[in-house]
C-alpha cells in the first residue's frame, strides 16, 4: 500500500482514464475510482445476484464504497425482476 501524492496532474490523468474521481475517506490520501461488481442480496428463499453494481475503489488502500443511490435502485429492480420473471441473476445498467 503506497501513498499517492495529490497533485493536479494526478487528478487530471485519473479523470481522463475514469471519468470521475473521489478522495478516499478511509485512508484520506488515496483516490477512489469507479468500477463495477456483483452484489449478492438475500431475498426470501433465494440469493439475488446483481451484476454491474457501481462502486468506487481506492487505488491505495483498496477500500470499496458503494454508490448508495445506484445500489438501492439496483436492488429494487432485481427484486421486481425476480418477482416478475423468477430470475435470480439481474444485470444492472
Amino acid at each position: 500500500m503506497g501513498v499517492t501524492l495529490v497533485t493536479n496532474s494526478n487528478i487530471e490523468s485519473l479523470l481522463k482514464k475514469y471519468d470521475s474521481v473521489r478522495e478516499c475517506s478511509s485512508c484520506s490520501h488515496g483516490f477512489m475510482v469507479p468500477s463495477q461488481t456483483v452484489y449478492k442480496k438475500a431475498y426470501g428463499n433465494v440469493t439475488l445476484e446483481i451484476e454491474g453494481v457501481p462502486i468506487f475503489q481506492c487505488l491505495d488502500c483498496k477500500e470499496i464504497t458503494y454508490a448508495t443511490g445506484s445500489l438501492v435502485k439496483a436492488i429494487k429492480e432485481a427484486k421486481l425482476n425476480y418477482d416478475t420473471l423468477g430470475e435470480v441473476v439481474y444485470k444492472y445498467e
